[in-house]
């Protein structure tokens, strides 16, 4: 070798480390970028964008498009509740669309941008614990995950709990083993601002998250300087300021309604009390194993009373799936067990309590919904979204593949395996989103991780919006419209961003008029039957265009039914007018001025 390429080299080592360095900056860049493109592919087109998010654009619209006036001091409600959260989420959302634009997409920058900072996130906090291969190994499955990978996609206040889950971790980790007061003051100060927007997110980390913070501070009792309490307090202030001024002016509002939250369970369902146990367990090894492997085992089906659905005729499909996640929960609780009494690193034990403490307050948390009568979501697990992905790096560190090779292409056999599962319903996944644009039968998320049994992606609702327009246009007659309560709002939202306004709730309202466009889109594989029974009655069906899952029914009122010539008095969509409502800063300005 001579001189010229000793200097090369050197540069080289320099710049890039070892090959051996290189090439594993190399993979873990590609991982990274791999569950970017899972996240961000045809991200606007294939947007999941229903009732929920049309509340929270309601919410954030009027301050991007009038000013920090009508920026909400609350945020979005918990479901069948009169309680809000606090309003970072609204503020992100903001934010968001400043930065993308006033468009659903563009509300939904903020969820994107944390699903993809949680990414290098999930591999630093990975390297608290394990090494850097098995490290590579979990991000794969986190990177991959196709539950984590569909909820990165749309706007929503919990999606963004597995990133602010992880910085928790990790900020906890890093600030209780720092003594030099600086460093103390900015890791504590990273640990209050990550523990006040977790709070804010969902009533789940609102309730769950301070508990497992206090209960690891009184384990560990890290010696504070009175600058690190200062800056805590100033910091969870600053951040709940605006629920601080709203209750001031409204006398306790959000604290009566989260009283009212908490259920008591009934001795009804006390008598039950062995059955909502295995209920318990079952929903939590089906849904780790579904953010672990993208297969919904549990929910498909979901099996009657304290069932396992191993045995039953229906389960046959499912029973391995389901096998499958009940043994790799509780192997996974008993590694945790086996790790935390053997392990001495100080870290690595503060990593394994954090775990333990979380699974175990969100464990009892999901135990008292369903004590109160409720139905678990797989949603509701965005609250741990990553804990499943790092019990399976316990079971690889079992394996303890640096022992000999074949222990090594075992943990990389499993890995693949796992990840092999994950990549085959993304791919379906995104398969069905592009064909519901052409398939009359075509819906998206079969597998439950939404609630409902279908998804219509935003582009589908763009082409029937894009359509009404064009066949509404010039003729100066309001537009009446009917169509699923999933997708009727959002279809409103569209349709007023093209000027088109709103004149009645619905098309099953009295009186019809004489100049009117009258729409009705459902999906294409709906049934119908009753729907359609009480409109044959009022309307005839002048044609249908379908457009994919969705499908347009141009309708015509009988003359019988018709009681008047044209509707001139607009009316406000009723989410609009929900979302008007919300306190904004403006009404916290006047109280105090």
């Amino acid at each position: 070798m001579n001189k010229e390429q000793k200097i090369m080299r050197t540069l080289f080592l320099q710049f890039f480390g070892s090959p051996q360095k290189t090439a594993f900056s190399v993979v873990l860049l590609t991982i990274v970028l791999m569950g970017a493109l899972f996240r961000t592919y045809h991200f606007s087109e294939w947007l999941h964008f229903e009732t929920d998010q049309v509340d929270d654009y309601f919410a954030v619209a009027p301050a991007v498009e009038e000013g920090l006036g009508k920026l909400p001091v609350v945020g979005p409600k918990a479901a069948g509740t009169d309680l809000r959260l606090g309003s970072l989420f609204y503020i992100f959302e903001f934010i968001s669309a400043q930065i993308f634009g006033n468009t659903p997409a563009g509300h939904a920058g903020a969820t994107l941008f944390f699903s993809l900072l949680s990414l290098p996130l999930f591999y630093v906090s990975a390297r608290l614990f394990f090494t850097r291969i098995f490290s590579l190994f979990v991000l794969a499955i986190f990177a991959s995950s196709p539950f984590l990978i569909l909820y990165a996609r749309f706007s929503w206040n919990p999606n963004s709990l597995p990133f602010f889950l992880l910085l928790l971790i990790f900020t906890l980790i890093k600030g209780t083993g720092t003594v030099a007061p600086k460093q103390q003051l900015w890791w504590f100060g990273g640990v209050a601002v990550t523990l006040a927007v977790t709070m804010q997110l969902h009533v789940s980390a609102l309730l769950v998250a301070p508990v497992v913070v206090g209960t690891f501070l009184l384990w560990k009792r890290p010696h504070l300087f009175a600058r690190t309490w200062g800056g805590i307090f100033l910091v969870m202030g600053v951040l709940f300021l605006p629920t601080i001024l709203h209750e001031v002016v409204t006398g306790g509002q959000m604290v009566t309604a989260l009283t009212d939250k908490i259920d008591v369970p009934s001795e009804k369902n006390n008598t039950k009390l062995p059955v909502k146990i295995v209920q318990n367990f079952r929903y939590h090894a089906g849904n780790y194993f579904l953010i672990l492997t993208g297969h919904d085992a549990i929910n498909a089906g979901r099996p009657d009373g304290s069932s396992l659905g191993l045995t039953c005729r229906s389960c046959k499909a499912e029973a391995p799936y389901r096998l499958a996640g009940y043994v790799f929960f509780v192997l996974s609780l008993f590694l945790l067990g086996v790790f935390l009494t053997k392990e001495k690193n100080e870290v690595k034990k503060r990593f394994l309590v954090l775990l333990l403490l979380w699974f175990v307050f969100s464990f009892l948390f999901f135990f008292s919904i369903m004590m109160s009568g409720k139905y678990l979501y797989p949603r509701f697990f965005l609250l741990v979204g990553p804990l499943p992905i790092f019990f399976f790096g316990l079971l690889l560190q079992c394996i303890d593949p640096e022992k000999n090779r074949m222990r090594f292409v075992f943990a990389c056999v499993l890995t693949a395996m796992v990840m092999g599962m994950s990549l085959q319903i993304v791919r379906t996944l995104f398969v069905e989103a592009e064909q519901v644009a052409v398939s009359e039968t075509s819906v998206v998320g079969k597998e439950d991780i939404f609630p409902e049994t279908g998804r219509i992606t935003l582009k589908q609702q763009e082409q029937v919006v894009d359509f009404i327009a064009a066949r509404t246009e010039g003729k100066n007659e309001p537009v009446y419209l009917k169509s699923e309560s999933e997708y009727e709002p959002s279809l409103w939202l569209l349709l007023e961003k093209r000027n088109i306004h709103f004149f009645g709730p619905t098309l099953s309202t009295d009186p019809l008029f004489e100049q009117g466009q009258y729409f009705f889109v459902f999906r294409s594989a709906s049934s119908l039957t009753k729907e359609m029974k009480w409109y044959a009655e009022k309307f005839s069906v002048v044609e249908e265009i379908p457009f994919g899952a969705l499908t347009v029914r141009i309708l015509t009122p009988k003359p019988e039914w018709v009681t008047g010539k044209k509707q001139d008095r607009q009316e406000v969509f009723q989410k609009k007018v929900e979302a008007l409502a919300i306190p904004r800063w403006e009404m916290i300005v006047k109280y105090f001025n």
